[in-house]
């Protein structure tokens, strides 16, 4: 058996790369640290600042003095977006399907950005509508990855196709 280590390397250093296969214990011990080092990242995060804020400030949602703690919360979620895209993809070749359209759901991801940028600029320059839109959006768009529970579950548990294919070799035999 391969080092955890060695397999969370693997799926963290190919964020970008959509060629190839992934085995599914590089996906899973992979997919492992992302969610706790977001959930240990949020926990943190909100347990230092929401001590230090009046609890009256989230009734009413987001408002211009929650923006900064809910980009900051928020920003693990767009971190690992690009990794898990990449890793269903790879996940998907493994199978010996195309994972290329992951990359146009990147594209849609990477609206994430954009509104996060518009959400930025809108809180500096106060410009309060802009803000608050722009980090709703933002959100949503960096959760997407993480709430499609069916294909994330699905390409964990795939079989692989035992032989080579057009996408690699078989990864279990390139560890061994």
């Amino acid at each position: 058996m391969t080092n955890p280590l060695h397999h969370i390397y693997n799926g963290l250093s190919k964020t970008f790369d959509y060629s190839g296969r992934a085995s599914r214990s590089e996906y899973w011990w992979t997919f492992g640290f992302m969610l706790l080092f977001t959930s240990i990242w949020q926990s943190l995060l909100f347990l230092t600042i929401f001590d230090k804020i009046d609890n009256r400030a989230f009734a009413g949602g987001f408002t211009m003095e929650t923006f900064p703690i809910a980009l900051v919360l928020n920003i693990s979620f767009l971190i690992f977006t690009p990794t898990m895209l990449a890793l269903v993809a790879r996940r998907f070749q493994d199978r010996g399907w195309s994972g290329r359209w992951f990359k146009y759901i990147a594209y849609f991801t990477m609206s994430a950005f954009v509104c996060f940028l518009i959400a930025i600029g809108g809180y500096v320059t106060q410009i309060e509508a802009a803000a608050l839109y722009g980090l709703g959006a933002g959100i949503y768009f960096s959760i997407i990855p993480y709430l499609s529970i069916v294909w994330t579950t699905w390409a964990g548990f795939a079989r692989p196709q035992p032989a080579d294919n057009s996408y690699g070799p078989n990864p279990l035999e390139v560890s061994s």
